[in-house]
């Protein structure tokens, strides 16, 4: 049936779909005073290109490349303000040399082109860079000590902070991820690596807060105290950790924190990650940002784990270690299409899985979701870009396609993101709203400073159980399943855990699924009403809803008239699209 929107005065409510079969969801704005403010700079994206391309630990590369000035371009419209520089170029050429030539304090053992060049890029488009280190060397103690790579760091923050040798930058970088997904490696569950490790992160960590302090700029929590000063510096995780028992073998291998007195594995993230920040505050290491990665990868279709993801990274792991304030960042954040088509039985599994509305759907739920969440930023990946070829062979869908001439033509996620950027622009004081639900209904609401605009964002994310129904059987033969799959063919939310013995972990690694209320969200129509709006009863205003669904990313635009302090209309609202109301003072 077609939408059909017709405005009344005041509180009719108008009957536009009838039947009874109508799943309609109700939501009821409260706009006679704000409730706090909506965030507006918790989304970055990333940026790739694989001319600096390393190798993944899997062996394979990420191929996809975003860095381009069409891209960047857009970074202003699309509310970016952190870009991470997924590829971060190799600089320093002293690796090994003996005197002078492995001076990491010589400018001249530096190659800064590609370096600046991908910077400017960042911060000539309005944005702040977050470096990716990961050097091939870095760490390699035949050729690099901790007290060098500490120096090296110091010479990559002077020069992009501080615009040391006269670089032209200034305050240019907002964060470096040090080795990220290190917890994916077997390395830093054994004593002597992890030492080894946090030897180099804590001289990396050192040398660039001694050049924010030489440059006497913000510190942390004590003014006079350097070690303390803020540090642009988060260590990496993963979004995959529990506190889920797991039968083990590996038991002669693993930390004895992984393990109880009957050899259950008491969690499934490894107990140095813990023990990393607790090291931090023990020895004085000064830190900006804890960092995770909040992907899909491999099954979870829930774009609201960002809060229960993120809640229990902080009560888990933050908390005890003695850094409950300490910022997290997402740094990566976003639906991968990097599953195997071999895994799907059927080519209607896989289009589904590959349908750019619910790719568009599962990035604004979490968008929206991170709302109320204590996560600082969520960086897109694989970035606001035309996609590629990543990791693993995969394909990771992007924000735009190519045209013939090659410009970006926006696709259901790209529109609907700029919609939802311009939500937060114009109406940025928080009103009170029900109807959202962890069920991937998800609803905000907000008024304008001068009070003559009103807008309520929705997104209506529903998974089509196809796509984990052909799943399934790949994880009943590759992982563990807590709780075992139901008879019904689906595991409803529990957690689902890489198989022990899988040649990516050595311990088991643990992702959620979606839950049985996202199973139920089966909604399809909207009823909206929205009381005290900030005028009299003969005040006229202008109702425009703003539409992205459909295959094609299509954009329906209603624009009507009404009058009064109230509003009360309802209208149908497919699967996975996106509806920005917005209502003006006339």
């Amino acid at each position: 049936m077609s939408p059909l929107l017709l405005f009344l005065p005041l509180s009719v409510l108008l009957p536009v779909l009838a039947g009874a079969t109508q799943k309609v969801r109700q939501i009821v704005v409260n706009a006679s005073s704000p409730c706090g403010q909506l965030r507006q700079e918790i989304q970055g994206s990333l940026s790739a290109d694989s001319d600096f391309i390393f190798q993944a630990f899997d062996g394979a590369s990420d191929l996809f490349c975003d860095y381009q000035a069409e891209i960047g371009a857009l970074f202003p419209e699309c509310g970016i303000k952190h870009v991470l520089i997924y590829n971060f170029p190799q600089v320093f050429l002293g690796w090994g040399k003996p005197g002078t030539a492995g001076d990491p304090l010589n400018n001249s053992n530096y190659n800064w082109t590609a370096a600046d060049g991908y910077v400017n890029y960042v911060v000539s488009n309005g944005a702040k860079a977050i470096i990716q280190f990961q050097p091939d060397n870095g760490t390699n103690p035949n050729i690099t000590s901790p007290e060098d790579l500490g120096k090296i760091a110091y010479m990559i923050t002077d020069r992009y902070l501080n615009g040391a040798y006269d670089s032209g930058f200034s305050d240019a970088i907002e964060l470096f991820e040090f080795y990220p997904e290190t917890d994916l490696l077997n390395s830093p569950t054994i004593e002597s690596q992890y030492q080894h490790m946090f030897a180099y992160f804590s001289n990396f960590n050192h040398g660039v807060a001694n050049a924010r302090f030489d440059a006497h700029l913000r510190v942390y929590r004590r003014e006079a105290d350097r070690s303390q000063v803020l540090l642009e510096l988060g260590y990496p995780t993963k979004h995959n950790y529990s506190v889920r028992r797991t039968k083990i073998t590996k038991q002669n291998t693993l930390h004895s924190a992984f393990r109880d007195k009957n050899g259950l594995h008491l969690q499934t993230f490894d107990p140095f990650i813990v023990q990393f920040y607790k090291d931090c505050v023990d020895r004085n290491v000064p830190i900006k940002a804890a960092t995770f990665h909040f992907v899909n990868l491999w099954f979870s279709f829930n774009p609201y784990d960002i809060k229960t993801i993120t809640d229990k990274f902080r009560n888990d792991i933050l908390i005890p270690a003695g850094l409950p304030d300490l910022e997290i960042w997402a740094t990566h954040s976003g639906w991968s299409t990097s599953v195997s088509p071999r895994t799907f039985s059927s080519q209607e599994a896989l289009n589904l899985y590959r349908d750019p509305q619910f790719f568009s759907a599962f990035n604004i739920g979490v968008l929206m979701y991170a709302q109320d969440t204590s996560v600082e930023h969520t960086i897109l990946y694989p970035g606001l870009s035309y996609g590629g070829w990543g990791a693993g062979g995969f394909w990771y869908q992007g924000f735009f396609n190519k045209s013939a001439e090659d410009q970006p033509i926006p696709r259901n996620v790209a529109k609907a993101w700029v919609n939802y950027i311009n939500f937060l622009n114009r109406t940025p004081n928080r009103l009170e709203v029900s109807g959202g639900s962890s069920d991937g209904f998800a609803v905000l609401a907000g008024r304008s400073n001068d009070t003559h605009q009103i807008q309520v964002f929705l997104n209506n994310y529903q998974l089509d159980y196809t796509v984990p129904q052909e799943i399934l059987p790949y994880l009943n033969s590759s992982t563990l399943a807590y709780l075992p799959v139901k008879p019904d063919g689906l595991i409803n939310g529990d957690q689902v855990c890489f198989a022990d013995g899988n040649q990516l972990f050595l311990f088991p690694s643990c992702v959620t699924f979606a839950p049985v209320s996202q199973r139920n969200n089966t909604s399809n129509t909207y009823r909206l009403r929205v009381s005290d709006l900030p005028w009299n009863s003969t005040t006229r205003y202008y109702i425009d809803i703003l539409r992205v669904g459909g295959s094609n990313a299509t954009t329906l635009e209603f624009t009507r008239e009404g009058q009064g302090s109230n509003l009360d209309i309802t209208l149908d609202f497919p699967a996975n699209a996106q509806d920005l109301i917005t209502i003006t003072k006339a």
